[in-house]
C-alpha cells in the first residue's frame, strides 16, 4: 500500500493539552485509562475486569457462533484463559478461514451436532436476535444458547447533553455498516428534520444490506455511497470481515474504492454532523475532509478505539483543523476495547 497521510503524520498537541481540552469529569477519566493503554500496550490490564457473558457455570466444550472482532479479542481469549475448551467456532460468512488458531467452520456443520452450549459471540443486539432465531430455528435448544449479557449503548453518536439537533442538519455517516446510524439519526432530528444524509460504505454486502433498510424504512434525502472514506481518491485492498470489523489492509481479499470527503459533499452543503466508525481509517478519513470541518466546523463524533495511539492522534488533529473545538468523551461498551467515541462540539 502507498504511503498516506496517516504513515507520517505526528500530533501537534500534547496530551496534557488535550486532556485540559475534556469537559467534563467523566471525559477525563476515560481519556486518562485510554491514554495508558496507548503508553503501556497492555491488552490485559484493558480487558482484565470484562465479563459479559454468563458461563460460570459451564463444564466441558463449547462452541463459538460468530467469528468477528468480539471472538478475536474477546470471547476466545477469555474462555482460554478461564481454562475452558472450545469445540468449535462457526460463522459461515467466514468459512474455511481461521482465527487464534481455530478453523473457521459454516453454521450447517455446527447443525449437524447441538449438544454443546453455543456462545452467540457479536456486539450487535439486532445481529444477536438474528443468530438466536436461526439456531432456535434449526432445533437448537434454547437452554444451550448464551447470548452477551450487554450490547452497544443505545445513544451512541446522539447524546442529548453532547450534541442536540440543529435545522437543515447535513450528516455524515461514515462506516454506516446495517444502516443503523442513519435511522437512529433520523429520529435523533424528529423535531427539526434534516437536509441530506451521505452514508458511505464499502462493503458489498453491507451496502446492498444498508439500501434495503433504508428502502424498508422509507428514509428519504439519503445518498448511499459504496465506497470507505480515504485520504484520496484510491482503489484499495479490504478485508472484509463479519460482526464490523472489516479493514483496509495490504492483505485484504477484495478491492475497494476510496474517497475523501471534500471531493463528495456538494459545495453548497453545510455539513453539520460527522459520525466515522471506520476501523481504524479515521485520521486518513478525517485528513480527506479537512476542508469541511475547517470550513463548517460540524459536529464530530469519531471512533477512537481502533489504534492505541487514536486517542492522541486524532483529537490533535481536529485540534490543529480548529482549535476552537471542544472535547468530551464517552464509552459506550462494557468490553474496555471497544466503543469508545471523541465528541467534537
Amino acid at each position: 500500500m502507498k504511503q498516506t497521510f496517516a504513515d507520517t503524520y505526528l500530533p501537534a498537541y500534547s496530551a496534557k493539552q488535550i486532556l485540559e481540552n475534556m469537559q467534563d469529569d467523566e471525559s477525563r477519566r476515560i481519556f486518562l485509562w485510554r491514554y495508558d493503554y496507548f503508553v503501556s500496550r497492555n491488552e490485559e490490564k484493558m480487558s482484565e475486569k470484562s465479563n459479559i457473558f454468563e458461563i460460570e457455570n459451564i463444564s466441558g466444550a463449547v462452541n463459538i457462533f460468530g467469528a468477528g472482532a468480539l471472538s478475536e479479542i474477546y470471547t476466545i481469549p477469555l474462555l482460554k484463559s478461564k481454562g475452558m475448551k472450545i469445540n468449535s467456532v462457526y460463522d459461515s460468512n467466514r468459512a474455511g478461514k481461521s482465527i487464534n488458531g481455530y478453523d473457521i467452520i459454516a453454521l450447517n456443520e455446527m447443525l449437524r451436532s447441538c449438544d454443546l452450549p453455543i456462545i452467540i459471540s457479536t456486539f450487535s443486539e439486532r445481529v444477536c436476535v438474528e443468530m438466536k432465531e436461526v439456531l432456535l430455528s434449526h432445533g437448537v435448544s434454547a437452554d444451550l444458547i448464551i447470548e452477551p449479557k450487554s450490547f452497544v449503548y443505545d445513544g451512541q453518536y446522539f447524546i442529548p447533553e453532547i450534541i442536540k439537533p440543529v435545522s437543515d442538519e447535513i450528516f455524515i455517516d461514515a462506516g454506516c455498516m446495517d444502516g443503523d446510524s442513519s435511522l437512529k439519526f433520523r429520529e435523533f432530528t424528529k423535531d427539526f428534520g434534516y437536509k441530506r444524509i451521505y452514508a458511505f460504505e464499502p462493503d458489498i454486502d453491507c451496502y446492498e444490506k444498508s439500501s434495503n433498510i433504508f428502502k424498508d424504512n422509507a428514509l428519504k434525502n439519503v445518498t448511499l455511497i459504496q465506497k470507505g472514506l480515504w485520504d484520496s481518491a484510491d482503489t484499495l485492498c479490504f478485508n472484509s470481515a463479519d460482526m464490523g470489523s472489516s479493514t483496509i489492509s495490504d492483505e485484504g481479499e477484495m478491492k475497494i474504492e476510496t474517497v475523501p470527503l471534500d471531493e463528495v459533499v456538494d459545495s453548497s452543503d453545510k455539513v453539520t454532523f460527522i459520525k466515522m466508525d471506520i476501523e481504524g481509517a479515521e485520521l486518513n478519513a478525517l485528513y480527506g475532509a479537512r476542508e469541511i470541518i475547517k470550513r463548517d466546523k460540524p459536529r464530530l463524533a469519531i471512533c477512537v478505539y481502533h489504534k492505541p495511539e487514536d486517542i492522541i492522534y486524532l483529537a490533535s488533529f481536529i485540534l490543529e483543523l480548529n482549535p476552537e473545538y471542544k472535547f468530551f468523551l464517552r464509552h459506550h461498551s462494557p468490553l474496555p476495547m471497544l466503543e469508545t467515541v471523541l465528541y467534537a462540539v
